[in-house]
């Protein structure tokens, strides 16, 4: 069997996944995972994360549209960029015979948050409402004025 990979996943991408499952507490929500490879390592680097849904009504069809939208897009954060690194998120991921694994479910910690403040600024972000400001693909196609890869959310 190969490598297993570890996942180091952004600040920014990291706060973004959390904030749209905040913002849709009800709901099972699901988004796209942007990263690369680093080096030589068995590193897999996530570094943009975009919100697609939180209705479960016919995901297909703008499941197609919202992945040849970003395949369209340029994202700048896909370029190089201590403490608490614990995610409250779980990652999982499929193997060859196709079935889905969590991520560290054999007892190592795969995956990390790269900056230690995250979990900080997150508590920060969640205690000021920011949530509310995550626009997913669902709110685009219910008003497409609105930023679904939520360019202007840190700024």
């Amino acid at each position: 069997m190969g490598i297993e990979s570890t996942y180091e996943i952004h600040q920014n991408a990291y706060i973004k996944l959390i904030l749209h499952a905040s913002k849709h507490k009800t709901s099972a929500v699901n988004g796209v995972l942007l990263g690369r490879i680093s080096g030589d390592s068995a590193v897999v680097e996530i570094v943009e994360s975009v919100p697609l849904f939180h209705s479960q009504i016919g995901v297909l069809p703008p499941l197609e549209i919202a992945l040849i939208m970003l395949d369209n897009k340029k994202f700048e954060t896909l370029s190089k960029e201590g403490k608490d690194r614990s995610p409250v998120m779980q990652l999982y991921t499929k193997d060859a015979s196709r079935s889905w694994k969590l991520v560290g479910s054999d007892g190592s910690s795969r995956l990390k948050i790269k900056q230690p403040s995250a979990n900080v600024i997150l508590l920060d972000y969640i205690s000021s409402g920011k949530w509310k400001d995550i626009i997913d693909f669902d709110d685009h196609l219910d008003d497409i004025s609105k930023d679904w890869v939520n360019t202007e959310l840190f700024n």
